[in-house]
């Protein structure tokens, strides 16, 4: 982490090699690769300049949620209106069951992108009655692949132990 700005280039190589072994890693690693991945965002430094590193970075702090990673998403999801961003962030909040900011999103479905409708029905099955709600209420607008989606998030989300994947 500490020569992040030098391996630029490469940071869609290293974030994924993060993220894969970042469950093993001890507690302390874990908290600085957040911190300077967070940092990043803060000082809008250049590392997390275009969609891409920001979605490897979104994937990254999904691993490890707290209050300081879920503002750094926020933080994010605001900064960009790139869809792959987007998406990311609201199932990492739907994954972490945050309802207060997938209520608050929710309201841009109608004109949120092809990814983030998607994202938005899976992340309303981690929203329990409210998922419910606005799933009946918005299934009249559902096209045939949301549809598809919302059956497979229904039956996935009936799975115990199963997570919303990032």
């Amino acid at each position: 982490m500490d020569n992040l700005k030098s391996l630029y280039a490469l940071f869609p190589i290293v974030a994924v090699t993060v993220k894969t072994s970042f469950q093993e890693l001890p507690i302390n690693v874990q908290d600085t690769i957040c911190r300077v991945i967070r940092e990043q965002i803060i000082t809008q430094g250049y590392i997390l300049d275009n969609e891409l590193h920001a979605a490897y970075a979104i994937r990254i702090l999904a691993e490890m949620k707290n209050s300081e990673n879920q503002e750094a998403l926020v933080t994010l999801y605001n900064r960009f209106r790139s869809p792959l961003v987007r998406r990311d962030v609201i199932l990492v909040m739907a994954k972490w069951e945050e309802y207060s900011f997938l209520a608050d999103q929710l309201n841009e479905y109608p004109g949120a992108s092809a990814w983030e409708k998607r994202a938005f029905i899976i992340a309303s099955y981690s929203m329990k009655d409210a998922g419910s709600h606005w799933r009946d209420y918005m299934a009249p607008q559902f096209n045939p692949f949301e549809k598809i989606v919302r059956d497979w998030a229904a039956e996935k989300s009936q799975i115990k132990g199963w997570k919303i994947p990032i």
